[in-house]
């Protein structure tokens, strides 16, 4: 028989202690999954400034690509009720359309960040 931790065998089906400790696990990740989303919300929003500007100096089929996958994303949390992850990725995805539309309005080139500088940049 083999042992992983303190007793507790891999052929022993799981009890309803060990069912208990699972869920709690469960729901605690869950907690901090939703507070994670919570802080990088509250961060997408405190800098939609910046982050508006930012983009707006990628190449357009850049953009279009970012917002391609963002839509995508945003299917797929949604088809899985992802609740936290489907509010930022609407967020980002707002933000995406606010820098084409700035980058229009304002008549930025269209290459204005080298490649490198696109491949590094956080978002």
């Amino acid at each position: 028989m083999q042992h992983f931790a303190a007793g507790h065998s891999l052929n022993r089906k799981p009890g309803k202690q060990s069912t208990h400790f699972i869920q709690s696990l469960f729901l605690l990740f869950l907690y901090f999954d939703s507070l994670s989303y919570a802080v990088r919300i509250k961060e997408a929003l405190d800098h939609a400034t910046e982050n508006i500007a930012y983009l707006s100096h990628f190449a357009d089929t850049k953009l279009e690509k970012k917002l391609n996958i963002v839509q995508q994303q945003i299917a797929m949390a949604s088809q899985n009720k992802q609740d936290g992850a489907l509010r930022l990725l609407l967020i980002w995805e707002r933000q995406i359309i606010e820098a084409r539309i700035l980058k229009y309005n304002q008549h930025l080139p269209l290459d204005e960040l080298t490649e490198i500088e696109q491949r590094i940049a956080p978002f």
